[in-house]
């Protein structure tokens, strides 16, 4: 192969991985993915830098102005375009960063963990309904994968368990989840419906990656308060001061 071909394949490469990375990450919706797609014709991993005038973006993307206009602000708010200055024709050219690949990979793995512990779980309640013997899954070692260790934390199966170890007993403050009790102030955040919701919520919440495994599990069973994730997001800004 020559080097030019790799190089290409190279490209080619970076920019599938950088579309699947827009298409999973929950907070680029609407016209996101189609934007983004139409600037990385124009861009490559040697030079990702690219401008596309706004008819030429309707035309290739199909969407209005506004809606171009909604999703190039939410791109650069995420960090995936990074304005560096404006053509002669108008034109803003942009730097393309695949700034939250390591993020939504590390959301994409703790979602398929959760989905295959609940298909665990439904299999076992299904073999004790028809009265067959359960059969365990074997036990994962933490340090053959390349996952931040939770510790040896004993995730409380009750709400009353979890507040007695919480640092949210007592503490004041506002929650702003949809599915929060509205005057309960030391309630738990109410579990999703979905671990793909509960890892979006997640996200919006700021949760840093390596604490994201913890924050689900307790999410998912009712046992998440604010203040947990202060704490956590405080500690990351600890470390990288």
């Amino acid at each position: 192969m020559s080097e030019n071909e790799i190089k290409d394949t190279s490209s080619a490469t970076w920019k599938f991985e950088f579309a699947d990375t827009v298409q999973a990450d929950p907070m680029a919706k609407g016209g996101c993915l189609a934007v983004i797609r139409a600037y990385l014709n124009f861009a490559s991993k040697a030079d990702p830098k690219a401008f596309c005038p706004l008819p030429e973006l309707m035309l290739r993307t199909g969407l209005s102005k506004p809606a171009i206009r909604r999703a190039k602000d939410t791109l650069t708010r995420l960090g995936y375009l990074e304005k560096l200055y404006v053509t002669e024709g108008g034109a803003v050219m942009y730097r393309l960063v695949n700034a939250r690949k390591q993020l939504i990979d590390d959301h994409l793995r703790i979602a398929r963990e959760s989905l295959a512990a609940e298909q665990r779980d439904r299999k076992r309640r299904e073999r004790k309904r028809s009265g067959g013997k359960e059969t365990l899954p074997p036990k994962i070692v933490l340090e053959e994968r390349n996952v931040t260790p939770v510790g040896n934390e004993t995730l409380p199966n009750t709400v009353e368990e979890s507040r007695r170890g919480s640092c949210s007993e007592g503490r004041e403050g506002t929650y702003t989840h949809v599915h929060a009790r509205e005057g309960s102030i030391d309630h738990p955040f109410d579990p999703p419906p979905s671990t793909e919701d509960g890892v979006a919520f997640l996200i919006s919440k700021g949760v840093p990656s390596r604490f994201l495994e913890q924050a689900l599990h307790r999410l998912m069973r009712h046992a998440l308060f604010q203040c947990d994730i202060d704490d956590w997001r405080h500690e990351a800004e600890v470390e990288l001061a």
